[in-house]
C-alpha cells in the first residue's frame, strides 16, 4: 500500500522527532543536511535517488544526514516504504545497495575538499532481510583520504518498525570514491 499525504507527514514528524534525530542535533561537532536539498530542482525528475525513489511508498521523504567534516561520523537516517520492496515486506536488495552508496558517497564528499565524490568501487554484503515501513540509520566513517579520493565503510541498521529487530544490521559496504578534477554540474550530497 503506498503511502498518503498524511503518512507523509507522519514520516516527516517521525523522522523530525526521533531519538536519534535528536541527540545528533545535540553534537555540537556534526552539521545537519536534508539529502538531496542540494540538487537543483530542474535535475530531480531525471535522476533516480533525488527524484523518482523519493516518493509517496519509497523514500517517503528526503533523508536526514549528519556529518563531521573530514568523514570522521557520517549519520543518515531514512525511511524505506512498502513500494521499494523484493518481495512483500522486504526491501529490494539493490534498493538497499543504492542507499549505502548514496550514504558513503556523503561522507566520502565530507571528507573532500569540493564536497563532491563519485564512486569508483563499492562492495556490498548483506546480512539479514530489510523489512519495509521501517526507518534506518546508515553509519558511515572515512577510512582514509588520499588526495582527491577516499575510501568509507559503513552499516545500515533496522532503527525502527519491527522494534525487535531495532539495532539489527542490514547491509555492511565499503567503497571508494573520487573527487572528480571538475564539479561543474555535480551538486554535493551534504
Amino acid at each position: 500500500m503506498a503511502a498518503t499525504i498524511s503518512s507523509i507527514d507522519h514520516v516527516e514528524h517521525q523522522l523530525q522527532q526521533h531519538t536519534l534525530t535528536r541527540r545528533l542535533r545535540s553534537d555540537a561537532r556534526l552539521s545537519e543536511s536534508r539529502y538531496y536539498q542540494k540538487v537543483p530542482r530542474s535535475m530531480r525528475s531525471e535522476m533516480f535517488t533525488a527524484g523518482s525513489l523519493v516518493a509517496p511508498g519509497k523514500v517517503t521523504v528526503p533523508p536526514l544526514a549528519f556529518y563531521e567534516t573530514g568523514g570522521g561520523s557520517f549519520y543518515l537516517i531514512l525511511y524505506l516504504g512498502a513500494s521499494v520492496a523484493g518481495y512483500p515486506g522486504m526491501a529490494h536488495g539493490g534498493l538497499l545497495a543504492t542507499m549505502m552508496d548514496e550514504g558513503l558517497a556523503g561522507c566520502a564528499s565530507a571528507a573532500l575538499p569540493k564536497r563532491v565524490a563519485v564512486t569508483l568501487c563499492l562492495s556490498i554484503d548483506y546480512r539479514k532481510p530489510a523489512p519495509t515501513d521501517s526507518f534506518y540509520v546508515l553509519k558511515a566513517r572515512t577510512i582514509k583520504v588520499d588526495g582527491n579520493a577516499a575510501w568509507v565503510e559503513g552499516r545500515l541498521e533496522i532503527l525502527e518498525g519491527n522494534t525487535s529487530q531495532a539495532g539489527e544490521v542490514v547491509v555492511e559496504g565499503r567503497g571508494h570514491y573520487l573527487e572528480p578534477p571538475s564539479t561543474r554540474g555535480l551538486y554535493s550530497l551534504i
